[in-house]
C-alpha cells in the first residue's frame, strides 16, 4: 500500500500542534476559511481513522503522529494497539508489518462461524481453523467444533504474533 508522505516534519511542525497525550492535531495558524488557529485539525473518515487534509492531500492522522514525535515518515503500518483508529496517542501507536496490523483487527463481519481464524467447511460438516502470515496462509486443521478451531488459532497467533495477536 502507498502511503502519502509528500511533506516534511518541520512543515507539519510548523502549520500543526501534536499533543502526545491526548492525539490530537490543533491548527497553529489559519489555513482559510475552515482552518482557524487552535481549531482541530482532522475530521474522522468512513473506516473510522482521522485524516487531515493539508495543503488539498489527506493523511491519516496516526501517520502524522509518527512523522510530527520522530521527524520521518513510518516505513510501513502504524498499528492501533486498542484497535480505536481514531484514538491516536503516541503511546497507543506501533509499527506493524501489514500481517501484524492485520493480526491486531477484529473479526470480520462476514464470519460465519463469529470467531477469528474459524470457518465452516460445508462439504465437511467441520470447522477449519487457519492464520495467515506475511501473505502465506496455514492450514491448522479441521476441528468438530468452532471453539475448538479458535483455541487452535489463537495458539498459532500467540506463536506467529506475539504481542499483536488478538483471538477476537
Amino acid at each position: 500500500m502507498a502511503y502519502r508522505n509528500d511533506i516534511t516534519a518541520e512543515y507539519l511542525r510548523s502549520i500543526l500542534n501534536y499533543n502526545p497525550e491526548t492525539g490530537i492535531f490543533t491548527w497553529i495558524v489559519d489555513r482559510g476559511r475552515c482552518y482557524k488557529a487552535g481549531s482541530v485539525a482532522g475530521n474522522t473518515d468512513f473506516y473510522g481513522y482521522i485524516r487531515i487534509t493539508i495543503d488539498g492531500k489527506k493523511y491519516k492522522a496516526h501517520r502524522l503522529a509518527e512523522l510530527y514525535m520522530n521527524g520521518a515518515w513510518p516505513p510501513h503500518h502504524i498499528d492501533h494497539i486498542n484497535r480505536n483508529k481514531s484514538d491516536n496517542r503516541f503511546l497507543n501507536l506501533r509499527h506493524a508489518s501489514q500481517s501484524e496490523n492485520a493480526a491486531n483487527s477484529k473479526v470480520r463481519v462476514n464470519n460465519i462461524a463469529g470467531l477469528k481464524g474459524v470457518s465452516f467447511i460445508e462439504k465437511r460438516n467441520k470447522y477449519r481453523s487457519r492464520i495467515v502470515k506475511n501473505g502465506k496462509e496455514k492450514h491448522l486443521g479441521l476441528f468438530n467444533s468452532p471453539q475448538e478451531a479458535h483455541a487452535a488459532y489463537i495458539k498459532a497467533a500467540g506463536t506467529h504474533y506475539g504481542e499483536y495477536a488478538r483471538g477476537a
